[in-house]
């Protein structure tokens, strides 16, 4: 009975996607004689044999799944036609609240209307809100606050006291739901949890180190490290999992392609931990150092341990300003440790005397 109610629902929203997909094409005929016409068509053929191969999936989840991301490709293509004024609106950018490197929620500003702006690389910007006589009122429209903090071009949003929304987290939720922002629910985490997560991601950023972990990782395994795989598992778990296994199983028969064979999800899941806890381990070793953090209050120059506990270390400036400061405090720490330093050569000469 549930399997019957889960294809009825399948079938639904392959018919709604499809129907949206129509309406494309009747927009397209209309407007044959632009120069990107073909280019348009193009696009909406291949979405169109994407649909149906996402329609093929014998694993509802993955089906389920790429609908959603077919569902938001093509909404995206028909809201250009009929949704015309949402898309490039003119505006000061106030703030940019990062989601990652390729998107973010922009507070724009036009004449005395503030709104909210969802952006993505190689992609025009759409305005996802109303528009509000201040900024705050604009913010609280989606976030339920206009309390939020910035550390390393990631944004977190004051949910709690202790609690906040990782944009980060929420990436494909916002992205899906940016054209029905009404249906948005975002999950939550501490703020200690969300700053670890961002330490994380800057040290897997590194390539040397995350080298170092995954060719650990791999002999761990049994694995020859010459087999070059890349992966970073703060970019998503599933991503790092399908690059893993497909790059494993491209090999010739060794012992790991067996084990994916045989068992794939134990052997990733496993493979994920252990690389997981010796990034973890890399963290303990890192130093922090202190930095600019922002939020609706202003800029102060703060320093985060390897816990996530973030410890304010001056009162709030503007952007420009803390990074001065910032650029001070690491002048004045340079020249105290090179006089350390000189006072430790000092000493050993006169012992050796």
């Amino acid at each position: 009975m549930q399997d019957n109610k889960g294809k009825n629902d399948d079938d639904s929203s392959y018919s709604l996607i499809a129907a949206k997909l129509r309406k494309i094409r009747l927009y397209q005929e209309r407007q044959k004689q632009l120069a990107n016409y073909q280019y348009e068509k193009n696009k909406t053929d291949e979405l169109e044999e994407e649909l149906r191969e996402a329609k093929e999936l014998e694993n509802r989840e993955k089906r389920r799944e790429k609908l959603k991301l077919i569902e938001y490709e093509i909404t995206y293509e028909l809201m250009k036609f009929e949704k015309k004024e949402i898309f490039n609106r003119k505006g000061e950018v106030l703030e940019k609240f990062n989601i990652d490197d390729e998107t973010s929620i922009n507070l724009k500003k036009d004449g005395d209307k503030y709104f909210l702006e969802y952006e993505e690389k190689e992609r025009n910007p759409y305005s996802i809100s109303k528009d509000f006589k201040t900024k705050d009122e604009a913010l609280k429209s989606l976030f339920g606050t206009s309390e939020y903090e910035i550390l390393r071009d990631r944004t977190l949003f004051k949910f709690a006291k202790d609690t906040c929304i990782y944009l980060k987290d929420n990436k494909s939720n916002i992205r899906l739901n940016s054209f029905k922002t009404d249906k948005l629910k975002f999950t939550t985490t501490t703020f200690n949890n969300a700053r670890k997560k961002i330490l994380l991601e800057s040290l897997e950023k590194n390539p040397t180190i995350r080298k170092q972990v995954i060719d650990k990782t791999m002999k761990h395994f049994n694995i020859a490290e010459n087999r070059e795989i890349d992966f970073k598992i703060t970019n998503g778990l599933d991503k790092a999992k399908e690059t893993i296994s497909s790059r494993l199983q491209s090999d010739k028969v060794n012992k790991a392609k067996t084990e994916i064979k045989n068992d794939s999800h134990a052997f990733l899941e496993g493979f994920l931990g252990f690389y997981g806890v010796e990034l973890n381990k890399k963290l303990d070793e890192t130093k922090q150092p202190f930095e600019v953090v922002g939020s609706n209050k202003g800029y102060s120059i703060s320093k985060c341990n390897r816990k996530g506990e973030l410890t304010k270390i001056s009162p709030y400036f503007t952007k420009n300003e803390a990074e001065k400061k910032l650029e001070e405090v690491n002048n004045y720490l340079k020249i105290q440790n090179k006089r350390k330093l000189n006072k430790g050569l000092k000493l050993n000469q006169e012992v050796e005397k």
